[in-house]
């Protein structure tokens, strides 16, 4: 992939704070996977306690105000077309077309708004549509997609959850980067979408479902027009953030902890794995999806 800058596009906003959206089109390719063999799913299981994540569990049954008070809005990136999500739109498609949506009273109080996630949070509320997750809790410092692995702080607040702390440390990083709480929105699906265009990068995570009971997660392949499932069994486990993927709707709220950083060189082994970068174009099967199928879309309103 020579030249992944013509995936970006952008739309000017009627908003003094935020001024432009920079998002990205949508891509037709088969799934991408992780690492040189191109997996769609990583387990961790072995390598996560079941104790720790239970005493995790008890922690914010019992402190759930305080995550209730540091919980931000989260929304998510780039134009899907509607038709793989049951008619409805992404919202960045939403805001690549503001006036077909919002009336003159909504626009008015839209160009208040001071931040792309109350944007965002705004117009989804305006065409009621439902939002994925009812809390998203950071709780080590975030400085971007690309410096996520990066060795990140604690936030203030989570001194008051030591389980939850132990656990992060007890994770197979050689350095602890990002980490963050997604809280479900019981009876709502997560929408598919990518949480970044195709491009190289190397975003390694470790995402474990604390109930223990994995919600139904997939990655989506729009050439086969097929959803590839988390396998069941399993609460820990990683995916391709470049890859389409969503959840279907389950009226249990499910509480994940995703936690990113470095991989340790023992821990590289004993997975199988010599390479940190998740996806490379250079990859074998890459290589083999761009001299087949892979299609840039410029409509931006499905």
């Amino acid at each position: 992939m020579k030249d992944e800058r013509r995936l970006i596009i952008y739309r000017d906003l009627p908003n003094i704070k935020v001024p432009q959206l920079k998002t990205f089109k949508f891509v037709k390719s088969n799934y991408l996977g992780v690492f040189k063999k191109s997996e769609p799913f990583i387990y961790f299981d072995e390598f996560v306690s079941k104790n720790l994540v239970e005493n995790v569990q008890f922690e914010i049954q019992e402190k759930d105000s305080i995550l209730k008070q540091n919980s931000k809005l989260l929304s998510v990136n780039g134009i899907v077309p509607s038709k793989i999500n049951n008619g409805i739109k992404s919202l960045d498609s939403l805001l690549m077309h503001l006036e077909k949506h919002l009336n003159a009273e909504q626009l008015m109080r839209f160009s208040q708004l001071q931040y792309l996630s109350e944007l965002k949070e705004y117009i989804n509320s305006a065409v009621g549509q439902k939002k994925y997750w009812d809390l998203f809790v950071h709780l080590r410092q975030y400085s971007g997609f690309d410096n996520k692995n990066q060795v990140s702080e604690w936030l203030p607040f989570a001194s008051h959850f030591p389980a939850l702390k132990s656990l992060v440390e007890s994770l197979p990083f050689e350095k602890v980067g990002y980490a963050v709480l997604f809280f479900s929105n019981p009876g709502s699906p997560v929408y598919i979408h990518r949480d970044i265009y195709p491009r190289e990068h190397d975003s390694t995570f470790i995402s474990i479902d604390l109930n223990l009971k994995p919600r139904e997660f997939f990655i989506y392949d729009p050439i086969q027009n097929k959803r590839i499932y988390k396998s069941k069994n399993h609460y820990s486990f990683m995916f391709n953030e470049s890859d389409l993927h969503g959840a279907k709707s389950d009226w249990q709220q499910h509480i994940t902890l995703r936690v990113q950083g470095s991989f340790n060189e023992e821990f590289k082994k004993t997975i199988g794995i010599s390479e940190q970068t998740v996806f490379s174009w250079n990859y074998e099967r890459p290589q083999d999806l761009l001299l087949k199928q892979y299609e840039v879309f410029d409509e931006t309103d499905y």
